[in-house]
């Protein structure tokens, strides 16, 4: 339902762009409709037209439009993930193609609307043929529903144990970053091999998840974003000493696909049992390489 006004318009875009941050989590990724662009959230007043409304937060239209711009359409992850396209989700007495994808796939939907949406969970009724006959087969699954920040932070478990779900091993995060940041990210014979050997059920591994998906985000956006990519790395990292280099710069030497060997003077730092991720950011390329994923190296302060 559109808003009365323009100015109840953007606050509750406002709120929509604090839920998606709230709710934001590595390799998570977000699905709209192809018609939210043209939505209206007031007489007139199109999500499009709030993108380019100067009147709005500069920083909440960048990251909507960065978040938009990289999210598949309803219809194309319907396609990618075979989702029975004959079956319908109903909510509310009405059938929502947005909820059939949540429902399917063990995710959350994000509601930008006024009640009775604005509940966490709602309920939604699968219905689809049964095999060859003609009769319907229903199955209610409780959805998890965003509509507030207060109700994502709400749902912060859920979504953690959900990433974790996505990458029951390091073997699987291995491939699926390789193939969700292609071209931008590389991993060295030696980070492919130890993430192959992570069982998942390591205390350190959530953690090295996070700074996996958080590299390769960081060097898809780093052209359009400028500037140094460290810059733009939601994690602790830091450059070695020049101290540490001349004395233990060959445990940071791994080699490359290539067969180049190449020092990894950079690393992001994990808390838990002290482990790096040691990895070299091309200005020219604008590509990330992941060289080491392990215990923390040897240093000067430590001799």
């Amino acid at each position: 339902m559109p808003m009365p006004d323009l100015e109840s318009a953007r606050s509750r875009m406002a709120e929509f762009v604090n839920v998606l941050r709230a709710s934001a989590r590595p390799g998570m990724r977000v699905v709209f409709g192809s018609e939210v662009l043209s939505a209206f959230l007031a007489g007139g007043y199109s999500l499009g037209r709030w993108l380019d409304d100067t009147e709005v937060d500069f920083d909440e239209r960048l990251y909507a439009r960065t978040v938009f711009g990289k999210a598949p359409t309803l219809e194309e992850y319907l396609e990618e993930m075979d989702i029975d396209v004959l079956a319908e989700a109903v909510v509310f007495d009405q059938s929502v193609r947005g909820f059939q994808v949540a429902a399917t796939c063990d995710s959350a939907t994000v509601s930008l609307g006024n009640a009775p949406w604005t509940r966490d969970p709602i309920p939604v009724r699968l219905q689809r043929l049964a095999g060859n006959d003609a009769n319907f087969e229903e199955e209610v699954v409780e959805t998890p529903n965003l509509y507030s920040q207060q109700s994502s932070e709400a749902r912060c478990g859920w979504l953690d144990n959900r990433v974790l779900r996505g990458f029951p091993n390091g073997g699987v995060l291995f491939e699926k970053a390789t193939i969700d940041f292609s071209p931008v990210i590389e991993f060295t014979n030696t980070a492919e091999r130890q993430l192959r050997a992570l069982r998942g059920s390591e205390i350190v591994f959530p953690h090295v998840i996070r700074h996996v998906i958080a590299l390769g985000q960081c060097a898809q956006g780093w052209s359009a974003r400028g500037g140094a990519f460290a810059d733009g790395l939601d994690l602790r990292c830091s450059d070695e000493s020049n101290t540490t280099i001349n004395k233990y710069g060959h445990e940071r030497v791994f080699i490359l696909r290539s067969g180049e060997r190449k020092m990894f003077r950079w690393h992001s730092k994990i808390g838990p049992q002290g482990w790096r991720v040691h990895f070299a950011a091309d200005d020219v390329t604008k590509r990330v390489i992941i060289g080491y994923i392990g215990e923390h190296l040897s240093t000067a302060s430590e001799s």
